[in-house]
């Protein structure tokens, strides 16, 4: 990442961590959580500005009112959340499985859902929106409207897996 990202939210001259170990951050001082954490930060506002110029891009050539963007993530990542550094395996916590999806219809038409969804639904949606028959049966759903229930979700990390309801 470039060096101004991470000088936006840490002006020192420290060492560096650019990759946390994952595990339990119990014997960490607060100084080594915030360093860990400024390198991560940096890198969602490059992702931030990056996006909105590819955004601005869209809108001032054309193409913005017949595309479907997309923005989502594999994953969340702990960052010192309930005193733990990474991708947690069982128990997953919210921050690893409560991932962002946000879609950009055609035309810019836009709703809100709290509609329980995988990944898996991404790519029906998609091809919904190119209206192409999928050669075989899918696992994904549309992610709008009564065909988008599902009252739980599945993940796996390693040896674990998880089940996700409106629980949580």
């Amino acid at each position: 990442m470039p060096e101004h990202y991470r000088r936006m939210y840490d002006d020192s001259d420290g060492p560096e961590r650019i990759q946390p170990p994952y595990g339990s951050i119990a014997s960490w001082d607060s100084e080594d959580v915030r360093r860990s954490q400024v390198p991560y930060s940096g890198l969602i506002t490059m992702c931030d500005r990056w996006f909105g110029r590819l955004y601005d891009a869209l809108e001032d050539t054309g193409p913005l009112d017949d595309t479907l963007l997309i923005v989502t993530a594999d994953h969340g990542h702990s960052m010192g959340d309930e005193g733990y550094m990474g991708k947690r395996p069982y128990p997953a916590e919210p921050a690893v499985f409560k991932i962002p999806l946000m879609m950009r219809r055609p035309k810019g038409v836009g709703e809100r859902s709290d509609s329980i969804v995988q990944h898996t639904d991404i790519a029906a949606k998609v091809l919904y929106y190119a209206e192409v028959e999928p050669p075989q049966l899918m696992d994904g759903r549309s992610m709008l409207g009564e065909s988008a229930s599902r009252d739980h979700a599945t993940m796996a990390y390693g040896p674990a897996i998880v089940v996700v309801d409106s629980r949580g």
